[in-house]
């Protein structure tokens, strides 16, 4: 079993990564949260205690040719409710960039 678990780990060392030379890539990162407070209660905002909220970033890659790449980032997020309710944007609220 030792031999074994030897012999695997030489073989991985003694391999090439390879990357594709062309293709499409999409990586992604989702965070959300919660929170409790009366404070949120109170003018003006005059809501309810408890606010939730999430943030995803989608980071789509296209690459073209070894030397080629369109790459971009999507950001997609729900509004504060900790701001004053005029101020408040359209849910969810989308943004675009690519580099």
């Amino acid at each position: 079993m030792k031999r074994s678990v030897l012999m695997f780990c030489c073989v991985q060392s003694c391999l090439w990564a390879q990357e594709a030379s062309s293709g499409f890539e999409l990586r992604a990162t989702v965070s959300e949260g919660a929170s409790y407070s009366h404070e949120l209660e109170e003018a003006p905002r005059s809501g309810s205690p408890l606010t939730a909220g999430f943030r995803s970033v989608l980071y789509p890659t296209w690459k073209l040719s070894k030397h080629w790449a369109v790459s971009g980032a999507i950001q997609i997020h729900s509004p504060s409710n900790t701001s004053p309710a005029s101020a408040r944007s359209p849910s969810p609220a989308t943004s675009i960039s690519f580099q």
